[in-house]
């Protein structure tokens, strides 16, 4: 240990950041040198998901507020590329979802001790709830606030405490105050990242560049390397060219943008010219919720990005996603990106919606052609039959895809039957495939022993089933545990399993997931897994845990609440009940159960969860966050 002391505080800092929180946390307590260098690590990031977390922030300040350089209040999680544009729109309709929130208190006392704070983060409906006027320090080195409307980025108090040295900017705006826009965001001359979000009513006219709105921001912000334009009033239908030609016009010179986001916007052919004309220095290019609807334009469109990608040499990534998208593929745009002189590396792709036909096209050229710069791939197949679509044959194709999305014929319409699905002939022909995510599936392994199966190692890091079922789930959790050493996140989302033995007891469902080698983040497990019916449900659901190296077991009890379907549980804080459960569920390792276990000879209906893993730090059933 007087070694190790020797060391720098550099070094112990530079091994922080390889580190979890957990295990900085743990670090304090070895010596006052580690106390000191990791006490800075564990309060430098602070995210607030509960009030609880929010009151200990609190009490933490006076002492530590000095640490602190970020905090976000925000707990979204991003599920596919479209949400990666986080909306105020959206935002502002889902006010009151989140379990924490900035009050006035909080925020004056963030202000009064965290005089380092770089970055704030919460939601944008929560401006209401604060008056800047009665902060008194300005966070002078503040890089970036939460998104805001622009009626309160224009107010006085704004600048007095967040400054104008800002370097990432959110702004919601309505289209009669762009030109005063232009002008206040002018005088942010260090913004590097910025994302205009337009707020359009049914009946205002959307964003038009003809005054050189875009142009001038541009000029005013010679540092600006990512811009991200977004629109969430799709047009239906793809403009008029002639109207088109009328705001997409090249500005007086390229700028350096390297990093161009456009949802919703893009409903002209000509902005692939705009583009390509405005943008020489692209290295990344999202194009999401596009409007190509138009008779006759299919080939135009196509045509059109396979030449913005020939005309820029320094374009590494590109994301599309959303309506239409499908019509954009064809055999022309797998030869572009094939080409030795394509600079493209990232391919990310998200079918919103399902569109028969532009999926099998799509599908057809990569089997022809290939596409190895596919990272991401969200897709929606009509697939009963295994095979039938040639959606898994023709993915085994895509050696660089690393991100799936695959719904089935169930996803797409309930009432069809789950489609047959081998994860394990799957992920065999995938082996780099890090996140897998099917809805609609029978999820299946090739023999019902385990021992008969093939083993590989696997890069697989999280499963998510969502509205599937798992067929002889005891040897396909345990055969995704011992080929996957990297499985970090099991996701069971309305998912249910193969019965094969029915209790006619109606008294105990157990479902046992076989996950000895693995060292779980994030476990969901779905309800469905014990669901008895409508008629009788569980009254109890048990997540018993065995984990380590020793099994050591611990018994999580749940309640169920009143609902018309499904029942909704919530953790059980009755000790005493807790203690008489326990006896009950030991009762059933005999051969008759004893009603002395719970007051008056009531026996309850109870089903059983149990995990077996090495380690497992959240647990959730259904929404219910029990661990």
């Amino acid at each position: 240990m007087a070694l190790v002391n020797k060391l720098p505080t550099e070094f112990f800092q530079k091994v922080a950041n390889y580190l979890s929180l957990k295990d900085c946390y743990h670090c304090l307590f070895v010596s006052r040198l580690w106390h000191h260098t990791f006490q800075r690590t564990l309060y430098k990031t602070i995210r607030i998901s509960s009030e609880d977390q929010l009151e200990s922030l609190r009490i933490s300040l006076p002492y530590y507020g000095h640490l602190v350089k970020e905090i976000y209040f925000t707990t979204k999680e991003e599920e596919d590329i479209l949400q990666q544009e986080v909306s105020i729109v959206n935002t502002t309709q889902q006010q009151g979802v989140g379990n924490a929130s900035l009050d006035q208190a909080s925020i004056t006392k963030l202000n009064e001790f965290c005089p380092l704070l770089e970055v704030i983060d919460f939601e944008v409906t929560q401006w209401t709830e604060i008056d800047l006027s009665q902060l008194s320090v300005q966070w002078t080195r503040m890089r970036s606030c939460a998104p805001l409307y622009f009626s309160d980025l224009i107010k006085q108090d704004f600048f007095m405490v967040f400054g104008n040295n800002l370097t990432k900017l959110h702004i919601g705006y309505y289209p009669d105050e762009m030109n005063q826009l232009v002008n206040k965001v002018s005088s942010f001359n260090q913004l590097q990242d910025l994302t205009l979000e337009i707020i359009l009513e049914n009946d205002q006219v959307p964003w038009n560049n003809s005054n050189g709105h875009l142009e001038r921001i541009h000029m005013a912000l010679p540092q600006l390397k990512t811009l991200r334009l977004i629109r969430q009033r799709t047009p239906r239908q793809e403009s008029n060219s002639l109207v088109g030609s009328d705001y997409l016009l090249p500005f007086e010179r390229p700028t350096q943008i390297e990093t161009l986001s456009l949802h919703g916007h893009v409903d002209s052919v000509k902005w692939f010219e705009f583009i390509i004309s405005n943008y020489p220095h692209l290295k990344e290019l999202r194009l999401t919720q596009l409007s190509t609807s138009r008779f006759g334009t299919k080939f135009i469109w196509q045509n059109g990005l396979v030449d913005l990608i020939n005309a820029l040499p320094q374009l590494k990534s590109i994301t599309l996603g959303g309506r239409n998208i499908p019509q954009l593929f064809s055999s022309s745009l797998a030869k572009a990106l094939k080409k030795p002189t394509c600079a493209v590396q990232n391919l990310y792709v998200d079918f919103e919606t399902y569109q028969a036909i532009e999926s099998c096209q799509f599908l057809l050229v990569i089997a022809m052609h290939g596409l190895q710069q596919l990272k991401y791939l969200r897709l929606r197949v009509w697939e009963q039959i295994p095979g039938w679509s040639g959606v898994t044959n023709n993915l085994f194709q895509c050696h660089g895809l690393v991100s799936l999305h695959l719904s089935l014929s169930k996803g797409l319409t309930d009432q069809f039957p789950f489609t047959p699905f081998l994860i394990d002939h799957f992920i065999n022909n995938l082996p780099q495939l890090q996140v897998l995510g099917l809805v609609g599936a029978n999820v299946q392994v090739t023999y019902n022993n385990f021992e008969d199966l093939n083993f590989g190692v696997f890069a697989l890091k999280q499963l998510e089933l969502s509205q599937s079922k798992v067929e002889n789930y005891q040897v396909v959790f345990q055969y995704l545990s011992a080929c996957c050493p990297q499985l970090k996140q099991v996701l069971l989302k309305r998912c249910e399993t193969e019965r094969k033995r029915i209790n006619l007891s109606r008294l105990l469902n157990a479902c046992v997931l076989d996950l000895r080698y693995s060292r779980l983040e994030k476990i969901v497990l779905s309800t469905l897994l014990i669901y008895v019916g409508t008629i009788q449900s569980n009254k109890f659901i048990g997540i018993q845990l065995k984990y380590g190296d020793e099994l050591e077991e611990k018994m999580i009890w749940c309640k169920s609440m009143k609902s018309m379907v499904y029942p909704i549980y919530s953790v059980n804080e009755d000790e005493e009940e807790n203690q008489d459960l326990d006896k009950l569920y030991k009762s059933y390792s005999g051969q008759q159960v004893s009603s002395d276990c719970m007051p008056g000879n009531y026996i309850p209906s109870i089903g059983v969860i149990t995990i077996y893993c090495k380690s497992v730090e959240k647990i959730y059933l259904d929404l219910l966050r029990i661990k």
